[in-house]
């Protein structure tokens, strides 16, 4: 049996074109911010499919005893870059731009 953690290639394959709609949509909504929290999919597995796009994570910060998590991802070929967040204590996650240089 495979864990949660564990994507099948068609999973793969499946959040990352969704993930790249979202992505597109940030590329002209310079505000834009997506709740993922109702997708069927864990924080990894997010990360992974972000990576396999071509985003790289460049920043992981945490405040610990509230659970919240922010991993920041940039990608050379947009101007701006990703910030996931995921609150570990109600599962929220979000995905919205943030400006590279922050």
């Amino acid at each position: 049996m495979r864990g949660k953690y564990h994507m099948m290639d068609w999973e793969l394959q499946k959040w990352s074109q969704e993930l790249s709609h979202l992505i597109e949509c940030l590329t002209y909504n310079q505000d834009g911010e997506f709740d993922l929290t109702n997708w069927d999919a864990c924080p990894a597995n997010i990360c992974k499919a972000l990576e396999h796009l071509g985003w790289k994570e460049e920043d992981l910060d945490d405040n610990g005893w509230q659970h919240d998590t922010w991993y920041r991802f940039t990608n050379p070929n947009y101007a701006f870059g990703l910030t996931f967040y995921y609150e570990g204590y109600t599962f929220e996650m979000k995905l919205y731009r943030t400006d590279q240089y922050d």
